[in-house]
Formats: C-alpha cells, sequence, structure tokens
C-alpha cells in the first residue's frame, strides 16, 4: 500500500491518497496519534533544541529581500476541528505579528492569542504579548498612559471580575497580590480568614 504520495499538484502527503483539508504542500493524515504526529529530536551536549522556523520576506521574489512593515503577520498556528462538513473551521490561533518598525538586525515583535467564540468559526483576540513584555487579556493595546502597565485585564461586561484562587489549604489565606522591588516582598494585599482583607507593608 502507498506510504505516502506527491500528487499533481506538489503535495506531499504522507498516510493517506489525496488531500482532505486544506491544500497544504506538507500533509500527514492519520488514524491514531503516532500516524498523524510529526516529531522532532535533536541529541547534543548543549542547551539547544530542535526548531519550527517560521520566515516572511515583502519580496514577492523567493531568494530576494524586502523589509516586512508592522502588523505584517511572520507566522501563525492553526487549530481547526471538523464541523461535520469539512475540517477548514478554526477553533484556535497563534499569530507572531511585527509589533513596530523593523530594520537591519531589528524586528520588534508580538505574539497574539486568538480563540472562536461559540457559534464562529474563526477566531478572535484575547490576549497579546507585545514587544514590550506587556500582556493584554481582551486588550489589543496592553500598555496605555504614562506608566508602565505589564498587565491589562479589560472586559465588556458589566459583570466582569478578576479572581484570585487558592485550592486545597485555604484556613489562612485565600490569595493575594504581593509588591516586590528586585525580588523583595515590600507590601501585599491578603484575603485572609473567611471575612478579612489584610493590608500589609514593611
Amino acid at each position: 500500500s502507498n506510504k505516502f504520495i506527491l500528487d499533481t499538484n506538489g503535495r506531499l502527503i504522507l498516510g493517506h491518497s489525496a488531500s482532505t483539508g486544506e491544500d497544504r504542500i506538507f500533509q500527514i493524515v492519520g488514524t491514531t496519534s503516532d500516524s498523524s504526529s510529526a516529531q522532532l529530536i535533536r541529541h547534543g551536549a548543549d542547551t539547544a533544541a530542535s526548531k519550527i522556523d517560521f520566515a516572511k520576506s515583502r519580496n514577492a521574489t523567493i531568494g530576494s529581500n524586502t523589509v516586512v512593515q508592522d502588523d505584517d503577520v511572520l507566522g501563525d498556528i492553526i487549530w481547526r476541528g471538523d464541523d461535520g462538513t469539512d475540517l477548514n473551521s478554526e477553533a484556535a490561533k497563534i499569530s507572531a505579528v511585527v509589533d513596530g518598525t523593523p530594520g537591519s538586525n531589528d524586528m520588534p515583535g508580538r505574539l497574539v492569542f486568538a480563540t472562536s467564540a461559540d457559534g464562529s468559526a474563526s477566531p478572535t483576540e484575547r490576549m497579546r504579548l507585545d514587544s514590550s513584555g506587556n500582556v493584554g487579556i481582551n486588550k489589543s493595546a496592553p500598555n496605555m498612559g504614562s506608566h508602565d502597565i505589564a498587565l491589562t485585564i479589560s472586559n465588556t461586561a458589566t459583570s466582569a471580575r478578576t479572581a484570585i484562587e487558592v485550592e486545597g489549604n485555604t484556613a489562612n489565606c485565600h490569595g493575594a497580590i504581593d509588591f516586590r522591588s528586585n525580588g523583595t516582598l515590600v507590601s501585599a494585599i491578603n484575603s485572609r480568614g473567611t471575612d478579612r482583607l489584610q493590608f500589609c507593608t514593611g
């Protein structure tokens, strides 16, 4: 039986005789985790590992170079599911995007995490890690204002909340927000017992 096929469109298909999903140039099709998965293994007495490497150029000629621009997508990781008709519906996506003005040896980037809502097959941005290391949850511009805001959590619902939950032994502490300077704890807000909010300084 065929182990792989190179079809007339130049697609290399392992485990099947035709494309069953998107028209990607390389496809692995199987009925088990092993037969439908790829594994990259590196042996070496060092800290390096295998890589999946995405690259993009603004030049339409292969082998030529033109600098990419702000908001150009450099690569996507996409998850799709069978909706009873085909395998084209997207459930989630992670994208690497240019986040600023690139130049020689200068490539600012951000990661965008997106999921599809119930009733949709098009992922919507839910979280962003920008080129400055700021994180926005339901916020595409996480660092707003004159202060360096590392984490912004936003929700349009009028009942929106941010929860800090401690599981297990919660007799003394139900969660805390620590304020640290160079790793040293300087103050904190703790939820103590069942009916106390404790503010700690010094």
